[in-house]
């Protein structure tokens, strides 16, 4: 009874501390920007209306940017996993009916980390997030090792 009691004002109290976090982060974004140069700077109303008008059409241009982005990603995916089911569809002339059905076992014992790792095969990473810079430290140490 007192470990649960001990458990539940250990959530309480850690819920908590998260909430003001995130509380705090909400008000430190919305710190900055306009409002910030405006109080930095001593902006006068007519500069501080310029600037935010400055940052509204380049956020706009920013989002048109990301969606063409993403739309361009999406399709690569698409040519990427068409490019996949063509050469899988070429293996299966070659095989024999008892190979291509082996091919399918083979397949479906294939590790989960293998199967869903979306692109990032980092065994003993695999839910964690990577941090920046990560993909090109390994390539640069690649380099060096191989050099």
């Amino acid at each position: 009874m007192k470990t649960r009691l001990l458990v539940m004002v250990a959530m309480i109290i850690s819920t908590t501390i998260f909430a003001q976090r995130s509380e705090e982060n909400s008000r430190n974004v919305k710190d900055q920007g306009p409002e910030r140069m405006k109080r930095e700077l001593a902006l006068t109303d007519k500069q501080y209306a310029s600037v935010k008008d400055i940052d509204s059409r380049y956020s706009r241009k920013r989002d048109d940017e990301h969606a063409r982005f993403m739309k361009r990603r999406m399709e690569e995916r698409e040519t990427m996993r068409s490019l996949q089911r063509e050469r899988q569809r070429e293996l299966r002339t070659v095989f024999t009916p008892e190979q291509s059905k082996k091919w399918d076992e083979l397949r479906e014992t294939r590790s989960p980390e293998h199967r869903f790792h979306h692109g990032r095969h980092h065994p003993g990473l695999r839910h964690e997030k990577l941090r920046k810079g990560h993909h090109r430290r390994q390539h640069v140490e690649r380099i060096e090792h191989e050099g």
